[in-house]
């Protein structure tokens, strides 16, 4: 029989690493911009997606949702997600002192998080546009904590 120098619990556990980033991921770019009624965002390219497992898709969509709104001398984040129906969500974050220390919130497991609003002070929900400066783009889903 052949030997290895193989850890078989190291192996196992890169194993399980690669199928946990793929279990949950953006298999295309949904495009986030401000919609056309710009205190909205909209999804300017379809795409398919992977939620626990099962992959799922998501046509185009202008005006999904506004964030809320934010007072005077606070700010936060905000995470534009898709759930397992196609369901655009927004989980909002903390306010904070700053944009700088305001966190990017928890989501739940059952939401694939696709981008994140930085939310100024003084935004007014259905009122305030959101502009491009706002929308960002996570780098991975390792940003993301889920719950």
């Amino acid at each position: 029989m052949l030997q290895t120098n193989i850890n078989d619990q190291a192996l196992r556990d890169t194993l399980d690493a690669i199928q946990a980033r793929h279990y949950n991921c953006l298999l295309g770019n949904p495009g986030i911009a401000p919609g056309s009624d710009v205190d909205k965002i909209k999804i300017t390219n379809a795409f398919h997606y992977r939620l626990n497992g099962i992959e799922y898709y998501k046509a185009a969509t202008d005006d999904v949702i506004a964030p809320a709104t934010q007072g005077a001398g606070v700010f936060k984040k905000v995470v534009v997600g898709i759930d397992a129906a196609g369901t655009v969500t927004l989980t909002a974050g903390t306010t904070a002192a700053t944009q700088l220390l305001a966190a990017i919130p928890t989501v739940a497991s059952t939401i694939l998080p696709i981008a994140y609003l930085e939310i100024p002070e003084n935004f007014t929900s259905e009122t305030t546009d959101v502009t491009t400066d706002m929308i960002k783009r996570f780098t991975s889903t390792i940003d993301v904590t889920y719950t």
